[in-house]
């Protein structure tokens, strides 16, 4: 089975207090809500994990279902980590870096690699490989989005 990965690493900042971005972040329950629409499921274990299913997304007859439980670590000095702990067909790991520019900005250094296992043989890996790669860098910007957009409210 063909694994596809892709990562991004981006530096944005946010109108919002370093805690209130490190709450966001490393909070089952806020990355739950920030997914929202993008989620068929979603179960918080504990403070820490969660157990996502995404929505399935289809591309050249290929229809991918996510699956893949997640823990996020704070270590209260402004690095928010989080890898999965799960099997499945979806693995990611990240660091988001939080520096507090004033009481109301901070800065985050966001850095993620997502790898997805698709049952597709390997002439359809060569054409999809591209495209999911494409897929998954802008999932990550979506995201970013979401969180800033989400912050700034």
């Amino acid at each position: 089975m063909p694994t596809f990965a892709s990562s991004d690493k981006q530096t944005i900042q946010i109108r919002a207090s370093k805690q209130r971005v490190a709450e966001t972040l490393s909070s089952p329950d806020r990355i739950r809500e920030l997914m929202g629409d993008k989620l068929e499921h979603a179960e918080k274990l504990d403070e820490k994990t969660l157990r996502l299913i995404r929505k399935p997304v289809e591309e050249k007859g290929v229809r991918f279902r996510g699956e893949q439980t997640i823990r996020y670590e704070y270590n209260g000095n402004g690095t928010i980590t989080w890898k999965t702990i799960s099997e499945g067909n979806m693995r990611s790991r990240g660091e988001a870096r939080l520096t507090e520019l004033d009481e109301n900005t901070t800065s985050v250094e966001y850095g993620e690699l997502i790898e997805c296992d698709m049952d597709v043989n390997r002439l359809l890996a060569a054409i999809l490989r591209p495209i999911v790669e494409y897929k998954i860098k802008t999932g990550i910007s979506d995201h970013l989005n979401r969180l800033k957009l989400a912050l700034e409210r």
